[in-house]
């Protein structure tokens, strides 16, 4: 697989490219090309959560545990609550994190991309963004993790497919050793998908 560097500087690079042209052609305020660059770079990032001693996997407890606690305060209007929630939080994503994930499973493959895309819209949507700004933080951080996977697989093909036993590990759409994991996956992509506003 492409190194965490390389994973990095092609996230950040395409991420604040294409946040900077459609922050032109939409005049989109600096701070939200900045929000755009920012979720192209972590979804360059995302598909290592699952990656035991990468650098990624280490602080990957400290993202979730992150969001989930903005998601405490936004819900409860109380720092106090997002404060004390915080520890635990981050605690239990990164036994979460370690325990039930494994690397090149669930989190490589396109339908956990669309699903963690279209939470991050209805994140956006939910802090109430504009409509059409919430769609673009989806698909940024969607294109940041499909970046990712692509060049996963382009660095499996560098010595030969025969001497690569990982290509198709990370562009994939369904594993039989993980079933369990990809069908809950495709469950709350339906869901996801379901109550989109304009699936109806």
């Amino acid at each position: 697989m492409a190194s965490f560097r390389v994973h990095a500087v092609v996230a950040l690079v395409g991420s604040v490219g294409a946040a900077s042209y459609v922050g032109a052609l939409n005049e989109f305020p600096l701070y939200w090309v900045g929000a755009l660059s920012l979720l192209g770079f972590i979804g360059g990032l995302a598909p290592d959560v699952d990656s035991g001693e990468t650098k990624m996997a280490r602080y990957s407890g400290l993202f979730v545990g992150a969001i989930l606690t903005l998601l405490a305060y936004l819900l409860s209007d109380s720092y106090i609550v997002a404060l004390l929630a915080f520890i635990p939080v981050v605690k239990i994503s990164q036994f979460g994190i370690y325990k039930w994930t494994t690397h090149r499973g669930v989190f490589h493959s396109i339908p956990m991309g669309l699903l963690l895309s279209i939470t991050v819209f209805y994140l956006f949507d939910f802090l109430e963004f504009p409509h059409s700004y919430s769609v673009f933080c989806g698909e940024f951080f969607g294109g940041g993790y499909l970046v990712h996977l692509v060049l996963d697989e382009l660095w499996s093909l560098r010595k030969g497919i025969s001497k690569r036993s990982s290509f198709g590990t990370a562009l994939q759409v369904f594993r039989p050793v993980f079933w369990k994991s990809f069908l809950a996956t495709y469950a709350l992509l339906g869901c996801a998908i379901y109550k989109l506003p304009f699936s109806n």
